[in-house]
């Protein structure tokens, strides 16, 4: 399962929720607070007083605006009733005769796009997809 990261600023460790103006600078992200902007005829940043960038022909600077920030936080589950489901092979077919059972616990990452059923969920276990009803009743988001 990946580890979950929450987006947090390069410089105070604050974290940045999604759709949020930030800033990235060589890479990493930095909150608005912690940038410095001076105006000119384009923008300049600051970090701590040090020059980083500007507005005009720099690549280690990008500005994100509110709306243009498309970060999402990844969704964690913990399985609150024990079931059993179908197994599927790496192609989505069925396995027949072969079930899974989710462990009351197990901590699963719901995942951006589902196949087979409504959602999906990964885990260090593998993936399954469920109903919303199942993930209704058998998790908890964490």
């Amino acid at each position: 399962m990946a580890k979950t990261e929450v987006r947090t600023c390069f410089n105070c460790s604050e974290h940045i929720p999604p759709e949020t103006e930030h800033f990235i600078i060589d890479g990493d992200p930095y909150c608005k607070e912690c940038v410095e902007v001076r105006e000119y005829t384009a923008c300049q940043y600051y970090l701590d007083g040090e020059f980083m960038g500007d507005s005009e022909n720099d690549d280690r600077v990008d500005h994100i605006q509110d709306y243009d920030d498309e970060y999402e936080e990844e969704k964690l589950y913990k399985c609150i009733k024990e079931f059993s489901i179908d197994m599927y092979d790496s192609d989505e077919n069925l396995i027949e005769n072969e079930q899974k059972v989710i462990l009351i616990g197990s901590t699963w990452e719901r995942q951006d796009y589902s196949s087979m059923s409504d959602v999906r969920l990964q885990s260090e276990l593998g993936w399954l997809e469920v109903a919303d009803e199942t993930l209704d009743t058998h998790f908890v988001e964490i």
